[in-house]
């Protein structure tokens, strides 16, 4: 579970991952790449009950360094129409993403 706050320090999302321990476990093994997820994120506001927003989707892919790296899918929670995709490239000791608009 993860709480994402705004510049104030208050919650404006929460993240719970949905990923079961055996999955969570194959992402600490040497096949992290290869490992599916989920994550659901809400909305939350000061005063306000959560209200879902978006679910994000990787999909377990067999993955070798540069080649075939997974795509994880940004869904509308309340629609369930995909809405963009990010890639997690191959960098050395970097964390960086590729947006993808659909």
């Amino acid at each position: 579970k993860y709480d994402i706050m705004v510049t104030a320090g208050s919650r404006h999302f929460f993240a719970v991952e949905r990923t079961d321990c055996c999955r969570r476990q194959m992402q600490t093994m040497w096949c992290h790449d290869c490992a599916s997820w989920e994550v659901d994120i809400s909305h939350t506001p000061p005063g306000f009950p959560a209200n879902p927003f978006l679910e994000l989707k990787r999909p377990c892919q067999l993955t070798c360094c540069c080649f075939n790296r997974p795509i994880a899918s940004v869904i509308d929670k309340r629609t369930g129409v995909k809405i963009g995709s990010f890639r997690d490239p191959c960098t050395c000791c970097s964390l960086r993403f590729q947006i993808r608009d659909e």
